[in-house]
């Protein structure tokens, strides 16, 4: 690929746990997708069946690249949301920045945490586009399976998808029988948390399901900061009438509280031991005491954040998150073709208290999104195609506050409306050359047209400065390959695509010399890998190689604007490279026993990257990459760092045993690790965001009722208590100061769950 010579070497020293079953969603009836589609039985490895490429597809006979977590291990580890995945899925990163989910693919993903940043991970519930990241967070509940795709995915997935897509796919109705299920667990830090469904066929033709959710949680860190608080429910009608017509109402409404995210502070102040909150005292001295401005200038944490707001805020740090979501699945057969409409509109008002860096800020969100996607699918022995159009109408307002001293009137006041419109055709075919032999060929052409009106009140105080921006976009993402079958349980791919993230826009009039905009970025991907079962059907052996062409890497850091104004600010580094291997070994020696060994090796090097700020702005030690002062502007070359979040070796590895008794029930036990070699969580580059490398245990057992109705889990997680910093921002008063969010603590608890 490209000149890239990857060795891939597979050795089985740990084992570790997949205990994957992930059933087909409702597909139209076609013999040879179902044949297709169809999971394999018996005590061997269970197949995996995803939709990701628009059609039923079992995963051993699809060349994406992409990780699944089934129901199973979802209920086992206990995924409340998006970043307990990054314990289950290799090279994916995720924290939170703000109200947002900053994802991160093979070092691909977005910094930002407010409106004007995207993600380069598209989000995608039920076959809908999600845009505000936010809204991620309290979905998962009720789910049948996890999709995620690693590398850009434009031909299907379109706007935001660079670096990937995660798929979110709940459990449907079904027509055909009553069920249920519900599940109440308690944990250290007071975590309560209660969840239930249940499936009522109303008729031969009409089923409805109801899910719920609810949390609570005390926070992980020593100010309070990172708790939890949801609340969410979902209810989904479905009418199908048995002859190739069906119609799926999808709607939902969370709500999410209590303090929200924190952070930590690295280096640690002398005397601080793990999960010492910012805003901790010890903190607060430890801020000053390294920071340039005097401590008159710098506002103290802890009592309440300066009434001189808008708003009136009186409270540090909180989280007052609601949404509201209604969507529709329409499927008819028109014989041989089956048309396919998704209609959706989704609503969500996200307001945040919190910190960035020492900088108390108050950001106030809404979003209203409309999306349309019509096509039509034909799945046959020799052709498998999809063609459609897609259309998004996106309005958005952010209202956002920052506080630099303790000065009345030293507040940086902005406040902007945001408007997108996108629309796309897109196609894609897998032809059957002969029985073993197939080619994809697939494409999509965007049109994308965005505006911001807005104003910001400056730090310094002054008039009002006013700013506005209307771009277009065009772009065009594709997809191809081919697929080979050395066998019947045995496949050779190799794919080339293309996908595409949006630009966007900075808070600041643009000028000729300077516009406000930010350009899309791309990214190319080039992979090939190998798919095998062997040992009827006890070994499973995946792997495959990657080579990633990244071009105009949006990258966001706190920068000086042209009107000389401290703010976070977005643009586009040059280019990056990435290659690297993956290697996924399951294997179920006996009935009752599942080992399995994931593992992902990452290479990365931003090729050129460079940026100025003004000589009089900069402070040494702000940045760990070479600096060169020439006049009035300082040039910061990180040419040849690391991409940000993208570790060289990660991957899990566990273990699960079944325990079977004398009455029929049953005991499961096992354990895993998952691990992440050193990396950085940001791009400033200083010693504090390289982070070290971790490797986290858990461990579970379950016992279950002979008529499998009832059981009792009791679980532990990050059993060594591993301080395991995933995101970092630099303190832009105290140069080397990192505000780093952290993963979870050690946690432990019991679930108790039936079902009907």
């Amino acid at each position: 690929m490209r000149g890239v010579s990857l060795q891939l070497v597979a050795s089985v020293a740990f084992i570790s746990y997949c205990n994957v079953s992930a059933w087909a969603q409702e597909a139209p009836a076609d013999s040879a997708q179902e044949s297709e589609a169809a999971p394999s039985t018996g005590s061997g490895i269970q197949d995996i069946v995803v939709t990701a490429q628009r059609r039923a597809e079992n995963v051993q006979r699809s060349s994406l690249a992409i990780n699944v977590v089934g129901a199973d291990e979802i209920n086992r580890v206990g995924v409340n949301q998006a970043k307990d995945l990054v314990s289950m899925v290799p090279g994916l990163q995720i924290a939170s920045g703000g109200n947002t989910a900053q994802t991160f693919i093979r070092g691909v993903g977005d910094f930002s945490s407010t409106a004007l940043g995207q993600s380069a991970v598209a989000y995608n519930v039920d076959g809908v586009y999600v845009t505000d990241t936010a809204s991620i967070f309290p979905q998962f509940y009720d789910i049948q399976r996890i999709e995620v795709l690693k590398g850009p995915q434009g031909t299907l997935y379109g706007r935001n998808s660079s670096g990937g897509a995660i798929n979110i796919i709940t459990n449907r109705p079904n027509v055909n029988r009553v069920e249920g299920n519900a599940s109440v667990e308690f944990g250290n830090y007071d975590m309560v948390r209660a969840t239930g469904a249940v499936n009522l066929p109303l008729s031969g033709q009409f089923a409805a399901r109801a899910a719920f959710n609810y949390i609570t949680r005390d926070g992980y860190l020593s100010d309070g900061t990172d708790d939890d608080s949801q609340r969410a429910g979902r209810l989904q009608l479905l009418y199908d009438n048995g002859d190739g017509f069906s119609l799926l109402i999808n709607g939902d409404i969370a709500h999410r509280g209590g303090k929200g995210p924190g952070a930590t502070v690295q280096p640690r102040a002398a005397g601080n031991g793990k999960f010492v909150g910012a805003v901790d005292a010890a903190n607060n001295a430890y801020l000053q005491a390294n920071s340039f401005l005097p401590p008159f200038l710098i506002y103290t944490p802890g009592a309440g954040l300066p009434p001189t707001a808008p708003s009136g805020l009186k409270r540090d740090m909180y989280v007052d998150n609601t949404q509201r979501n209604i969507s529709a699945e329409i499927n008819y057969d028109l014989g041989g073709v089956t048309a396919t409409f998704v209609p959706a509109y989704r609503y969500s008002s996200n307001h945040i208290g919190s910190y960035i860096a020492s900088i108390p800020f108050i950001n106030d969100e809404t979003t209203r999104q409309q999306s349309y996607e019509f096509r039509l699918s034909h799945n046959s022995d020799r052709i498998k195609a999809v063609a459609g159009i897609f259309y998004f109408d996106l309005d958005q307002f952010s209202h956002y506050i920052s506080y630099t001293s303790l000065i009345p009137g030293l507040t940086a006041d902005s406040k902007n409306n945001l408007d997108t419109k996108s629309i796309a055709g897109f196609g894609q075919v897998t032809f059957s050359l002969t029985d073993s032999f197939r080619l994809i060929a697939g494409g999509r052409y965007t049109h994308e047209s965005r505006k911001i009106d807005g104003f910001r009140m400056p730090v310094t105080g002054g008039d009002q400065v006013d700013y506005t921006g209307d771009t277009d976009f065009n772009n065009f993402s594709f997809r191809g390959g081919l697929e080979y079958d050395l066998g019947p349980l045995n496949m050779l791919y190799a794919t080339v695509s293309r996908g595409f993230k949006s630009g966007g826009f900075n808070t600041f009039q643009g000028m000729a010399d300077q516009p406000n905009y930010y350009r899309p970025e791309k990214l190319y991907s080039y992979t090939a890998g190998l798919r095998n079962r062997f040992l009827d059907n006890r070994v499973q052996l995946n792997v495959e190689g990657f080579y990633w062409d990244y071009k105009g890497s949006q990258q966001t850091h706190f920068a000086y604007d042209p009107t000389g104004t401290l703010q976070f600010m977005t643009f586009n580094a040059a280019t990056a490279t990435m290659y690297g291997f993956d290697v996924d070994l399951t294997v179920k020696p006996t009935p009752a026993d599942t080992l399995s060994f994931v593992v992902e090796y990452l290479h990365t090097k931003f090729n050129d990257f460079k940026y100025d700020i003004p000589t009089v702005q900069y402070r040494p030690g702000s940045t760990g990459c070479p600096v060169a002062i020439e006049g009035s502007f300082t040039t910061i070359d990180c040419s040849g760092f690391v991409l940000p979040r993208s570790p060289k070796w990660s991957g899990t590895a566990s273990y699960q045993h079944e325990f079977s008794l004398a009455n029929g029930a049953a005991i499961v036990a096992g354990g895993d690790i998952n691990f992440a070699t050193r990396r950085y969580t940001a791009v400033d580059y200083v010693e504090a965001q390289n982070v070290k490398g971790f490797m986290r245990g858990n461990a579970f057992v379950t016992f279950n009722t002979a008529d499998d109705v009832f059981s009792v889990t009791g679980f532990i997680k990050n059993i060594g208590n591993a301080e395991v910093p995933i995101g970092g921002i630099e303190a832009p008063f105290a140069p080397g100061l990192v505000y780093s969010t952290v993963d979870a603590p050690r946690t432990y608890g019991v679930r108790f769950q039936a079902k009907f």
